[in-house]
């Protein structure tokens, strides 16, 4: 018998309630929820008091050996990072629960995520820094330092942004990294002054990255592996900084391939950048020379997001180049998304033009179909202005995709669309046709939404005017 009765978890807007013991091998939900039940995020919920966090721990201690997936590295080391920050907050004398935690640190010690690198490994290396500190550990400290400090170098990019181009991993890193700092100035185990100014670097970087790419409602745009209510906001984030006295640099969008344009109350985002690191795109989608607008803080065109993780069909539609506002030649995609995590044959970009007003780009992803695309960003009489070139084969078919907010409705009008925002007006149009999609800005729960197919032959112009509206969206609220 549970000593809770009938505890209820819910991760992904998907809920559970187990009826007696806690089964903390669940996958009833997939692998991704039954990580966040081992990750113990909640005991820094402000409803888990001291006795109720202590009652999930012991329970899960009590688990034995029977646990299968709370010892994966990735929610081993989240889990020993909420684990010290609840034992720290409430004083934790237990030895039972301590020699548990000291458990744990050992076996993660023991493997890293090498095999996978990225945002695995660097939350790997928090996990240690945090757990090694708390234990007064120092060859472990010396160890998680020197693995923290080469994945940052690495892994946090010139201007401020985390090389998987994914904002919600951005903020999650962000969020550790910051807890991380919080820790050391807290720690009587070490002073490490040189290291802890390192970190301080990076979080300033990584906030002056995020106030850049974050829209004026509050809102990370959901741009590769990224969705509501999995991370800290972005005011969170700003505001825990804030806290720790560490100031947002911002350096400008430069080395992510990211571009933000922002002029009367029109925000817009574009894309051209590389996927992601070569031997790490695990996270990145097919959208090369994709782009967002945000109008009024309202969003308008935007990315389908994402709803699942299960290596499915979702998964890899959600990954697709249709499923993104760029151009596709007939069925094919830019790069080569499969596996859940994989990515082959990856499109290169080549930036022609990088002008406050004007952006030109061009990538290879159809070369092996012997097709090309060029595409043009530009800003003139507060219009924004798409212009898309491409060589195909003869009979191929090009079309360029626009995908609307579930609150926005399109409306087809010859060679226009109009709604409430604003309107778009096509030159080199073949046909334009609205069909229905599945919007996720969270894991399961997709609304449905309108998106625009533009057909056409070698270029297109597509101008969209927006509406002077009174700015009435300022704060984003997460739907329940």
């Amino acid at each position: 018998q549970s000593p809770i009765a009938r505890p209820t978890f819910f991760f992904f807007f998907l809920s559970h309630t187990f009826d007696n013991d806690i089964d903390w091998n669940y996958t009833g939900h997939g692998m991704l929820w039954a990580y966040n039940l081992n990750y113990f995020d909640f005991l820094q919920q402000e409803e888990v008091t001291r006795q109720s966090g202590l009652t999930l721990i012991k329970d899960f201690i009590s688990f034995g050996s029977k646990h299968k997936i709370a010892f994966d590295p990735y929610p081993n080391a989240l889990r020993i990072i909420n684990w010290v920050k609840f034992f720290s907050k409430y004083e934790i004398k237990d030895q039972e629960i301590l020699d548990s935690l000291w458990a744990q640190l050992k076996i993660l010690e023991d493997n890293p995520e090498y095999h996978l690198m990225g945002n695995h490994l660097l939350e790997d290396g928090f996990g240690l820094l945090i757990g090694a500190a708390f234990f007064k550990e120092e060859k472990l400290y010396k160890k998680a330092k020197k693995l923290v400090q080469k994945e940052l170098e690495e892994q946090i990019l010139s201007d401020g942004g985390h090389f998987e181009l994914a904002p919600m991993y951005h903020c999650t890193l962000l969020w550790r990294l910051l807890d991380v700092i919080h820790a050391m100035e807290h720690s009587t185990f070490k002073a490490d002054a040189t290291f802890y100014h390192f970190l301080v670097a990076k979080a300033g970087s990584m906030l002056g990255w995020l106030q850049e790419m974050t829209f004026s409602n509050g809102d990370i745009p959901l741009v590769n592996d990224s969705a509501f209510g999995i991370a800290p906001s972005p005011e969170a984030l700003l505001g825990y900084g804030r806290a720790l006295k560490i100031a947002p640099i911002p350096k400008g969008l430069s080395h992510s391939g990211y571009r933000k344009w922002k002029y009367g109350n029109t925000e817009i985002l574009m894309d051209v950048g590389a996927i992601g690191p070569d031997y790490i795109p695990g996270h990145a989608h097919s959208d090369t020379l994709n782009f967002l607008i945000y109008q009024n803080g309202i969003p308008f065109l935007v990315d389908t997001g994402i709803s699942t993780y299960e290596k499915n069909a979702q998964r890899n539609l959600e990954r697709s180049t249709a499923s993104h506002n760029v151009v596709q030649i007939d069925d094919w995609d830019q790069s080569e998304v499969w596996g859940g995590f994989r990515v082959a044959r990856r499109a290169k970009v080549k930036v022609l033009k990088d002008s406050p007003s004007e952006i030109v780009a061009s990538h290879n992803g159809f070369r092996r179909k012997g097709g090309s695309h060029e595409r043009t960003f530009r800003i003139q009489n507060d219009a924004f202005i798409i212009k898309d070139v491409v060589k195909k084969p003869e009979g191929a078919k090009a079309r360029a995709y626009f995908h609307f907010h579930p609150d926005i409705q399109p409306n087809i009008k010859g060679d226009s669309v109009s709604t409430t925002l604003g309107n778009l007006h096509f030159e080199g149009a073949r046909s334009l046709q609205l069909k229905e999609y599945d919007y996720n800005d969270v894991f399961n729960g997709p609304r449905k939404a309108k998106r625009l197919v533009v057909v056409f032959e070698n270029e297109l112009e597509s101008r969209v005017e927006f509406h002077k509206l009174e700015n009435t969206f300022t704060s984003r609220t997460l739907r329940p």
